[in-house]
């Protein structure tokens, strides 16, 4: 690769991320764009550096939801674009300047890896930065760019790069490669790298069907090694997302269908502020955002002069990828202008058979890998086109390059990008530099916990979120891609307060701060605080602040048990079904007046383990017939509430085969364990 069109490249890639990210560049430590997911990522990157440098066992109980645990693992961990958020911070001591950074450096990024697989197919420099030029600043990305994850598109090209020199060269090490980068495009964005496993499944399968041949032992070999590969780097971090399989969230079949690609509406739709297209495409550019696919005229025309090509195998390689990636993007039921039709389409079988997939929500993310091919197909369609040309006019391949370079800055143009205002450093509110030196270990609730500004322009959960990135300590509140099963508990619990009984709830499960933000309160909720503050019994302030916001102290007064024998318990076994599940319900009652509450076992135990998170309490069951001996037995995880008074806990457990009449024995296995027992019919 010449350095000379490497350092062009370069320039003209940091030149265009100034210019078409205008005028994010320019205030780094004062805006966000978007103000939802964008607080959700910066908080990923703070924790993930600060978790990997303090206490990276506890990389996964993120401090957001408490006391859950495995809260990171509620959205994408991002991890391979994190050591560069890592070093910004780390030299900006900015959370919010360090994020805007990382996240302008993506576009650079991600067009330099587009320049290297396209010089890869083409040798020729002039496709190669043009090709990067698209990819990098396409209308597409704008967005996406509260997704920084989707934004991190480094990595897909490279996959193709390896990919393709596999499938052609079948060397060992590019087969490495394709797992390796398979791992980072992962643990970047889950979105992209599942909907790969379909579609470059299929480009290897129909690469051997085009050639009419069949795959040898090597490449079959091959194949086994990247995914013994990706699997191994992997295991580990999937692990944690398996383990709120027990939550049993996943989004609704009708939310996936609301983010699937439309048949052709979508391939016009583009981001609204976009110089040329913005108005002519606005009745088709409905949001989501997610399905705005346009990137301009001339890229198509690039595409439609790419069939004339002479290498059609390459071609064929990266239309079968984009084809396939399309089909992906439009969701489980086919939709043509607005309209769902009820026609199945091959998302329906990947949600039904590929792990993973029904956790997916947004099924039109892979038009992002159709896009990166259709990409490579326009670097085609530009030789072609010069080729064409260059018989005709007396014109350097440079300056014809550069001339399509500046007719597509003009229809990716799209500034001023739209921005929210956010404080950072120094200017952040000072109740929270007073919380990061503030020894108290335990759990920090915000006051209104929920909600948003009047001007709707504030969401207060996200930005509560954003600014335990400047504290780091266990906040109930949260953003995320899900919420834990009791949160919304937690926040139907916050407005009652400062009432006695919602206090008693947050005191019993670890909360010892509430930060007060008194200009968010109505005049009579602030009459209640104030009033609960004064008498001094269960809330003590600490500090206040002029912006109104104050940090209180909760005065430790309940009498708490942590051993579920404090409880009465009884199990109750609905009829079951041979060979299928069995419904049992849990029952819990306190036995006397000795403890005001008995709480989970796995809430934090201050001062003796303050960092504990609740996971599923571990159980076993056997089933036992009329001749006392088990038939059947197994180990499953039951999720029991935070307090335990009077719950009631529902869990599915294996049934025996034959019907009749049998024993049923359930252990809760904590320390020390609750043995129940009942009787159940099997019919």
């Amino acid at each position: 690769m010449p350095k000379r069109s490497l350092l062009v490249a370069c320039v003209l890639y940091l030149t265009a991320t100034l210019i078409f990210l205008y005028p994010l560049p320019f205030h780094l430590s004062d805006r966000i764009f978007e103000n939802g997911d964008s607080y959700l990522n910066l908080w990923i990157f703070s924790w993930e550096q600060y978790s990997l440098r303090h206490s990276p066992r506890e990389f996964f109980n993120g401090n957001i939801f408490f006391p859950e645990a495995n809260t990171l693992a509620l959205s994408e961990l991002m991890l391979p674009v994190m050591p560069i958020f890592a070093a910004l911070l780390f030299t900006t001591q900015n959370p919010l300047v360090a994020y805007n950074a990382t996240l302008l450096l993506t576009f650079p990024l991600s067009a330099l890896s587009m320049f290297a697989l396209v010089y890869y197919l083409t040798r020729r420099s002039s496709a190669a930065t043009i090709a990067g030029f698209i990819f990098g600043f396409t209308p597409i990305r704008l967005s996406h760019l509260h997704h920084i994850q989707l934004e991190s598109l480094m990595w897909l090209p490279l996959l193709f790069l390896f990919h393709y020199r596999w499938l052609e060269l079948r060397r060992w090490r590019d087969a490495f490669a394709v797992g390796l980068l398979f791992a980072i495009q992962y643990l970047t964005t889950v979105y992209i790298a599942l909907y790969l496993v379909p579609v470059l499944t299929i480009s290897y399968l129909l690469h051997f069907a085009f050639r009419k041949q069949l795959p040898d032992k090597t490449i079959l070999s091959q194949a086994i090694a990247a995914a013994v590969v990706a699997t191994t780097v992997l295991i580990p971090f999937i692990l944690p997302y398996q383990r709120l399989a027990q939550w049993n969230i996943q989004p609704t079949e009708s939310l996936k269908i609301s983010f699937s690609s439309d048949l052709w509406r979508n391939l016009f739709a583009v981001f609204p502020t976009n110089f040329l297209y913005g108005n002519p495409f606005r009745s088709v550019s409905v949001p989501p955002f997610e399905r705005f696919y346009f990137t301009g005229f001339l890229p198509i025309g690039l595409a439609a002069f790419a069939i004339g090509y002479r290498r059609r195998h390459v071609l064929r390689f990266f239309a079968v990828i984009a084809v396939a990636a399309y089909a992906v993007a439009l969701g489980p039921f086919l939709q043509i202008s607005g309209h769902v039709t009820g026609i199945p389409l091959p998302y329906r079988w990947l949600l039904d058979h590929l792990p993973g997939f029904s956790m997916l929500r947004v099924p039109a993310r892979a038009g992002i890998i159709t896009f990166a091919a259709f990409t490579v197909i326009c670097a085609f369609g530009w030789l072609q086109f010069w080729e064409w040309v260059s018989k005709r006019i007396t014109l350097r391949e440079s300056m014809a390059a550069a001339l399509v370079i500046v007719v597509l800055g003009a229809e990716f143009c799209s500034v001023p990008i739209p921005l929210f205002a956010e404080v950072s450093g120094s200017d952040i509110p000072q109740v929270y530099s007073f919380l990061r030196d503030y020894p108290d270990e335990g759990g920090v609730l915000e006051i209104p916990a929920f909600g948003r500004a009047p001007d709707g322009t504030e969401f207060w959960e996200r930005v509560y979120t954003y600014f335990s990135a400047y504290h780091y300590k266990p906040i109930v509140i949260g953003y995320s891609g899900y919420n834990p099963p009791e949160f919304h508990e937690l926040i139907a619990a916050s407005v009652e307060l400062p009432k006695d009984s919602p206090l008693d709830i947050f005191e019993a499960i670890g909360v010892r701060s509430i930060i007060l933000h008194t200009r968010k309160l109505t005049k009579t909720q602030m009459e209640e605080w104030q009033a609960a503050i004064d008498t001094g019994r269960r809330l003590q302030r600490v500090v206040a602040y002029p912006d109104g916001s104050q940090l209180l102290a909760i005065q430790p007064s309940l009498k708490l048990s942590q051993d579920l024998n404090d409880l009465a318990w009884t199990v109750e076994c609905a009829p079951a079904q041979s060979r299928g599940n069995a419904t049992i319900k849990l029952k819990s009652e306190l036995r006397s007046g000795k403890f005001d509450y008995v709480v989970n076992p796995q809430l934090p135990r201050f001062p003796d383990r303050p960092h504990s998170r609740v996971h599923a309490t571990s159980a076993e069951f056997q089933w036992w017939d009329d001749r006392s001996q088990i038939v059947i037995q197994g180990r499953l995880n039951v999720r029991l509430p935070y307090v335990l008074n009077n719950s009631s806990v529902e869990a599915n457990v294996e049934a025996p085969a034959r019907p009749g009449k049998y024993s049923l024995h359930f252990k809760l296995l904590e320390s020390p364990p609750v043995a129940l027992a009942t009787t159940a019919v099997v019919n």
